[in-house]
């Protein structure tokens, strides 16, 4: 998936289904504005380059970049909720592949990951994982690898 290139409407559909569904006509019209805006890429969106455009850059403010807002509106999409939407649709898509830079990371703030940090420490609570455990069952004898 990292390197897929579809049309604009391809990834809508793909990332926000049920938007693409409902806004089929906006969707659609993606494609034949984006050939419009950059004609030399042919109408094909790769999987970093959507990343790329769709994700405000970190550390940004939010009066300081609005180059991803744009590039939706560019193509058609001009509610500002939907933009948004598609936005975070993109985010999750990027996550899940890690597409974007290590250093994105910092998208999850210190809060986020204290919080994960101890529900995953409350979920194992009492559970000693260890070699010298027999977790594999009594049939196996793990002394032999010893």
């Amino acid at each position: 998936m990292k390197k897929a290139c579809k049309s604009p409407s391809e990834w809508l559909k793909l990332l926000c289904r049920d938007w693409a569904v409902e806004n089929i006509e906006i969707a659609e019209a993606t494609d034949l504005k984006f050939l419009a805006y950059k004609s030399y890429l042919k109408g094909k969106l790769s999987s970093q380059l959507l990343c790329r455009i769709s994700i405000p850059e970190l550390g940004k403010e939010d009066g300081e970049n609005i180059g991803s807002v744009d590039f939706w509106k560019t193509l058609g999409i001009q509610d500002e909720f939907d933009i948004r939407f598609i936005i975070s649709q993109v985010e999750k898509f990027c996550a899940l592949y890690s597409i974007r830079n290590l250093e994105d990371v910092a998208i999850l703030d210190e809060t986020t990951l204290e919080a994960a940090t101890n529900a995953a420490e409350a979920a194992t609570a009492g559970l000693t994982v260890s070699p010298l455990h027999n977790f594999l069952g009594a049939s196996l004898d793990v002394s032999v690898f010893a």
